[in-house]
């Protein structure tokens, strides 16, 4: 076999090719992995910036039920969360006095559950598990459970 480095009229242009054939790959593991990388990020940047917009809509939602604006808090309701209400005898307004987001988790693509304790004019506090959902680029309330 023929060793192509001690031939001197092969020699440079070899290293050469073989240097830019190196470089090359190189630059395509780097940009395989910044690819990646950036796709991982802005798919996390993506979930904690919908995760922050439920939790907006859920302040919203909590803040009109403390200010006993009834009609406001029905706005951020879905059907369904009017339904649950109803049924389940969730008490819109009544005599909440804040309240205290303890864990927010996503469940789906665009669906959180949030757990909040309420804290009542009386002293007493209640849990509620609220669930939010994107419909049309926007969050509402879609369910309302009570423990129990």
């Amino acid at each position: 076999m023929k060793n192509f480095l001690k031939n001197e009229k092969a020699s440079p242009w070899l290293v050469l090719i073989i240097t830019f054939l190196m470089m090359i790959l190189v630059i395509q593991i780097l940009s395989w992995q910044y690819n990646r990388f950036a796709r991982e990020e802005i798919s996390s940047l993506e979930m904690r910036t919908e995760k922050n917009m439920a939790q907006v809509v859920l302040r919203d939602f909590l803040n009109a039920r403390i200010a006993k604006n009834e009609s406001q808090a029905k706005i951020l309701l879905t059907e369904r969360a009017m339904e649950g209400v109803s049924k389940e005898g969730v008490e819109l307004i009544n005599d909440l006095k804040s309240f205290e987001s303890l864990k927010g988790e996503s469940v789906g693509e665009s669906d959180f559950s949030f757990l909040v304790k309420i804290y009542h004019q009386n002293g007493t506090e209640s849990i509620e598990l609220i669930r939010v959902t994107k419909i049309l680029e926007r969050y509402y309330i879609d369910s309302i459970q009570l423990p129990g």
